[in-house]
């Protein structure tokens, strides 16, 4: 089995390797095991998780040099958000040279690969645009799970016949997956419901409508 370390911004993503991910990718001889960011770490040895931010940029590259040195046999990549990503990152600035928002994310995921030194047993990856673009994948998600009076079905329905690759979704500050979620859905509880809605829709199906991600995973699939 090869190991492969993967740093993320929180506890949905962290259930969603476990429950989604691990299982397609142990059946290719992959082992992937989750680590959510710390974002402070206190006296008593401690350490708050979850989210990235300028605050916490410089604790998530020391983060991700450990896990790098500490997987000398294995591989360590990343999965955290382009929305609202921290105007730290290595290339912010310089992104909007590139004209698509994949092209992007692709810039930004090697100048983060050269600010660490591209270490040999490094992928970078961050999501386009974000994590709930996955929930736009299919209509089964929503349509399974939610009912016509717990959110607006018909909008979300439509947002998902609007965008071929859910990664597509911008990221405006209402229009961005999430909070096209949140506008549909007004009591979308992303750490209890996120992953729930994502096992109706099946990870096969977000492979296929997610371009971006699936690069990711047929990268991890080759490493065995």
């Amino acid at each position: 089995m090869i190991q492969v370390n993967i740093l993320v911004e929180g506890q949905t993503e962290e259930t969603f390797v476990k429950e989604l991910l691990a299982p397609y990718l142990f059946n290719q001889g992959i082992l992937i095991n989750p680590i959510i960011i710390s974002t402070k770490r206190i006296k008593e040895g401690g350490k708050f998780k979850g989210g990235l931010s300028n605050s916490n940029f410089d604790s998530f590259i020391n983060d991700l040099l450990r896990l790098i040195k500490s997987t000398p046999h294995g591989f360590v990549t990343t999965f955290i958000d382009y929305y609202r990503i921290p105007s730290k990152f290595p290339g912010y600035a310089d992104r909007s040279t590139r004209s698509s928002q994949i092209e992007k994310v692709l810039f930004l995921e090697r100048k983060l690969a050269e600010h660490i030194g591209n270490p040999d047993n490094f992928i970078p990856y961050i999501q386009l645009h974000e994590f709930e673009a996955f929930h736009f994948a299919d209509k089964i998600g929503f349509g399974n799970y939610l009912s016509p009076n717990e959110a607006n079905l018909a909008k979300l329905f439509r947002i998902i016949d609007d965008y071929e690759n859910p990664e597509d979704i911008n990221e405006g500050p209402n229009t961005a997956p999430s909070k096209r979620i949140l506008a549909n859905y007004t009591s979308y509880e992303k750490v209890i419901e996120g992953n729930l809605i994502l096992m109706e829709i099946g990870l096969e199906k977000i492979l296929e409508k997610c371009v971006h991600f699936k690069s990711l995973i047929d990268k991890l699939s080759k490493l065995s």
